[in-house]
């Protein structure tokens, strides 16, 4: 879920413009961000899903919401350890609460 008071705190003096941009940039990566991960599961490079991971998790953290950053970052260190044991549930998990952040998102862009 997004911290929406320390989004407005941080990002309040931006504009709508500026802040729509920073969304609808979250937005539109989403389902190429997802699909190359699947095909990291599905090739088994953990390598590549760990550090597919570790952008996602950067990308969510700007937007405060720390359920999905901390999903991401669990993803991040199969990958990094090379672990292989609940990625597949991870991931699915990891998509659920994205799909639902960007439900958030254009919810939040209403807002400005």
């Amino acid at each position: 879920m997004i911290d929406y008071d320390v989004f407005d705190m941080t990002y309040g003096d931006f504009g709508a413009d500026m802040i729509n941009e920073i969304i609808d940039i979250y937005i539109s990566e989403h389902e190429g961000r997802f699909e190359t991960m699947k095909k990291n599961i599905e090739d088994g490079d953990l390598d590549a899903l760990g550090k597919n991971a570790h952008s996602l998790k950067g990308a969510t953290a700007v937007l405060y919401d720390n359920d999905v950053a901390e999903l991401a970052r669990r993803l991040e260190m199969k990958g990094k350890n090379n672990d292989s044991e609940g990625v597949a549930e991870l991931f699915e998990e990891l998509k659920k609460e994205t799909d639902r952040l960007i439900e958030d998102l254009k919810e939040l862009k209403k807002r400005y």
